[in-house]
């Protein structure tokens, strides 16, 4: 990648965070390419090629005698990995994620349950032997996220879906943060491993209903116990605004 495509990139990502975040509310204009050179400290030509990006993505439109406007959220790209990590980022209310699960519950369910049905041998024998490497990072979370994130590949790759496959790609790198986190809930990765073993042993018994049950109540977990803990933050939150 070229230096200009990297500034241009950077630039990208600073402007999607200053909209996500709601400093750049939609319905704005964007300052002039030449006043955003010169904040950011690039030449014109790279402003010009990060706002093209978001133009790309429905973020940004160019209105001709108006200028670049910021537009409506319904209009934005959420599947693309940048947009998606943003969105993700600044989802206070936990509502995207907790969409975003939903969505996964309902592929990765099915990826599953198909997987138990179709996938060979050998990627049955490598399902195991990802388990066998998670085993020895239980007290690893970086490491372990990893191995949990090889493993559902390794699902998905066995269901032999490869829209599927492209789907979750998609959402894979912005879902490391929360996957982070979950991973940080007190037991959770002893949880998530259990979890696993339940859903290749379903896998591999060729067991398509179990397949799916086990994925979908290990998604719902993780999803319910960040919204508890995310709930009773507020509630934290609450109580010292009210001694104040």
């Amino acid at each position: 990648m070229s230096k200009r495509a990297r500034l241009a990139d950077t630039v990208r990502d600073d402007l999607l965070d200053r909209i996500v975040s709601g400093r750049i509310a939609p319905g704005s204009l964007l300052p002039n390419e030449e006043e955003l050179a010169a904040s950011c400290g690039v030449s014109r030509i790279v402003i010009r090629e990060a706002v093209k990006a978001l133009e790309a993505n429905g973020i940004l439109a160019a209105r001709a005698g108006i200028g670049t406007v910021v537009l409506p959220e319904p209009r934005w790209n959420v599947l693309d990995p940048h947009v998606l990590a943003a969105r993700l980022t600044y989802d206070r209310e936990g509502v995207f994620f907790e969409d975003l699960t939903t969505i996964r519950v309902a592929l990765e369910g099915q990826m599953a349950a198909q997987a138990a049905v179709v996938a060979t041998v050998e990627q049955r024998e490598a399902m195991a032997r990802s388990l066998e490497d998670a085993e020895a990072h239980l007290h690893e979370p970086d490491r372990y996220l990893d191995d949990d994130i090889r493993f559902h590949e390794l699902i998905t790759a066995g269901a032999q879906s490869p829209l599927g496959a492209a789907i979750l790609a998609l959402i894979r790198d912005p879902l490391r943060s929360s996957r982070r986190l979950s991973n940080t809930i007190p037991g959770g990765i002893e949880h998530a491993h259990a979890s696993h073993r339940r859903i290749f042993d379903a896998i591999d018994a060729g067991d398509p209903v179990a397949a799916s049950q086990a994925m979908t109540e290990h998604l719902a977990w993780a999803r319910d116990e960040l919204r508890r803990r995310r709930d009773a933050a507020d509630s934290r939150e609450e109580v010292r605004r009210a001694h104040r």
